[in-house]
């Protein structure tokens, strides 16, 4: 009898179990949290590198600043090396869409116009450099 019982017990826990886990998989996501390449959830008070995100079989490659044209001290660029982390920054959440992006909002530069947008990549004398683009760059997060 007592064995008769926990043969039904085990069956229903079983069976609760795979519904449970067949409805999880059919239920979309509902976490909006922003993850970094080790799965760990960022943080407002850390900083963090971000990667441009590529395939598994190239290189990663950071964001680092550089001159460009003389005109202002830096910019910001995509790493020519691959083992290079390149500059770290603080982050926020993006709030829509599928994938993270970078709303770029340059600081004064002598008497220009600060203009914010969305982060792209452009190709320049070799180098791929971040500005204001009409298409989003989807981007990964390390901690620093």
């Amino acid at each position: 009898m007592r064995l008769t019982y926990l043969v039904v017990a085990l069956l229903y826990a079983f069976l609760s179990s795979s519904c449970l886990a067949t409805t999880q998989l059919l239920d979309p996501p509902t976490n909006t949290t922003v993850l970094d390449l080790e799965d760990h959830e960022l943080q407002s008070t850390r900083r963090y590198y971000i990667f441009l995100f590529q395939t598994p079989s190239r290189g990663d490659r950071g964001l680092a600043l550089s001159p460009k044209d003389g005109k202002c001290p830096h910019y910001v660029m995509q790493e020519t090396l691959d083992s290079s982390n390149g500059l770290p920054l603080r982050v926020e959440k993006y709030d829509g869409g599928i994938g993270y992006k970078i709303v770029y909002c340059p600081g004064g530069c002598g008497s220009y116009k600060v203009v914010c947008g969305d982060g792209g990549v452009g190709v320049e004398n070799g180098k791929k450099w971040l500005g204001l683009s009409d298409e989003p760059r989807v981007v990964m997060f390390k901690k620093a």
